[in-house]
């Protein structure tokens, strides 16, 4: 006998008990990433950074100890968690996002590689942008909604007898404290190591994230003991250039947009293209149908004229994409370029500025002594240069 896969829960009751809405088939994106060297963060915006300066006002609760000393925040592929108008329980956001975000479809991002029966990583997966402040963990207070019960109204019934059951409100209701993260990958076995080293073999840079203090401290939470959130939060902190980054937000927005709408006419020209393809078939097969060929005939035809349609279209494809590819080039150098000349004048700033106060007050000084000195000095012992 085969194994018979055990019958799975329907976490939808659980959701619906707790008074959210947590879309499992919708990943949020963010299009900020604090580290430009690694690859792997800027290619996939789904590796969600929550940090002083991701574009959030308010990206950890300032009223939750658990949260509120935290620096830096990794969700990977991180869902979303809504409250629905019906519940009755409290809600508290913990974490937030920014606003320069939008949503991709579970199934979009990996596709089959039919030859070597793996999933991989889909490049042209589309990203819907949607500039909304997602919530991405969450503690849910309250009591639970009243169950019905039932129970029989004979308490010992004979043997045979019929037993009248009535279904009856339960009188307790139970007081839950939840707190709900977005992303079981908070507990990924790489952010201990992290931990520890604070950085990956073969990479240099250093990476720093809360994920093991933040999950330590939600479990306190949730047993109402806070002793160890003070000692945890004891870290140095690492100031970001959170004036640079404010000031280039509207530019990664843009370049969000116009990233979009690239990968939106490359797939619009991939369906046209399809559709072209598939209507001049379906012309031959009526044509040649008129003509009385036999089928072995119709279908060798089709055959070439399928293939030779597929290989014009992945010629005009592979022509799209490289255009694609170049404009996105353009628009990332843009950004890059606009990011480092608002560095250096800053930096130009930094410098220049600073001595200009000092020097001032010595003019100032000098000028006040020189007046001081000659004050009760009759003009004629005064030396005048000729």
């Amino acid at each position: 006998m085969g194994c018979v896969p055990l019958p799975k829960g329907d976490i939808e009751k659980l959701w619906r008990k707790l008074g959210i809405d947590f879309r499992t088939n919708e990943i949020v994106w963010q299009r900020y990433n604090p580290y430009p060297k690694f690859e792997l963060f800027e290619q996939n915006p789904e590796f969600v950074f929550i940090n002083r300066s991701c574009g959030a006002k308010q990206p950890f609760n300032e009223q939750e100890q658990a949260v509120a000393q935290l620096q830096q925040v990794l969700f990977p592929f991180p869902g979303a968690i809504n409250r629905l108008n019906s519940s009755t329980m409290r809600f508290t956001p913990l974490v937030k996002t920014g606003r320069v975000t939008g949503v991709v479809n579970y199934d979009d991002i990996f596709r089959m590689d039919f030859l070597t029966g793996s999933r991989e990583l889909n490049s042209n997966r589309p990203f819907r942008p949607t500039k909304t402040e997602y919530v991405l963990a969450a503690t849910i207070e309250g009591k639970l909604p009243e169950m019905k019960i039932t129970k029989s109204e004979e308490s010992n019934p004979e043997p045979g007898a019929s037993t009248n059951k009535v279904e009856e409100l339960a009188d307790k209701q139970h007081d839950v404290r939840v707190v709900l993260v977005s992303d079981i990958d908070m507990l990924h076995e790489t952010f201990f190591r992290l931990r520890q080293r604070q950085d990956l073999p073969g990479l240099d840079l250093k990476l720093s994230f809360d994920n093991v203090t933040m999950v330590l401290n939600l479990i306190d939470r949730v047993t109402g003991d806070d002793r160890f959130i003070d000692i945890r939060n004891r870290r140095p902190k690492h100031r970001t250039l959170t004036t640079i980054e404010r000031a280039t937000e509207a530019a990664r927005a843009r370049t969000a947009e116009e990233r979009q709408k690239l990968q939106e006419a490359y797939n619009q020209i991939e369906k046209e293209e399809r559709e072209k393809l598939e209507q001049s078939v379906k012309k031959l097969e009526e044509d040649m149908k008129k003509q009385n060929i036999s089928l072995d005939e119709i279908l060798r035809r089709v055959a070439i004229a399928q293939e030779q349609g597929e290989r014009r279209l992945n010629a005009r494809m592979e022509e799209e994409r490289q255009r694609r590819d170049r404009a996105l080039e353009r628009i990332e150098t843009e950004l890059t370029l606009y990011v480092r000349r608002l560095q250096n004048f800053y930096k130009m700033v930094s410098v220049v500025i600073p001595p200009l106060f000092p020097l001032g007050l010595a003019v100032i000084v000098f000028v006040w002594r020189r007046a001081r000195e000659l004050e009760g000095v009759p003009t004629s012992r005064r030396v005048r240069k000729k």
